[in-house]
């Protein structure tokens, strides 16, 4: 199982398209100055998990167990944009 880290800032999640294996966790967290006051979310595009509002320096994960395309976007700022790409790892 691994994990796998993106930043939200203003301007959009670091990395946009993130490529992980099946199993893993992947931790969104607000990397904005706090003096931004910028809150942000993670929000998938079907349904699957929605974080609410994410102040600076505060954190959601979620797991991936199921390999596919999973696109999201922040609620607040809807040109905020991502997928992950989850696929299952190599055997052996």
């Amino acid at each position: 199982m691994a994990n796998l880290a993106i930043s939200i800032t203003l301007g959009g999640f670091n990395p946009a398209e993130a490529i992980t294996s099946a199993g893993s966790v992947v931790t969104w967290t607000n990397k904005d100055d706090p003096a931004l006051q910028s809150t942000h979310t993670t929000t998938s595009n079907d349904g699957l998990w929605d974080s609410g509002p994410l102040n600076a320096g505060n954190a959601f994960t979620h797991p991936f167990t199921d390999p596919g395309d999973f696109s999201y976007h922040c609620a607040i700022h809807p040109s905020e944009t991502g997928i992950v790409k989850v696929f299952f790892p190599a055997a052996g």
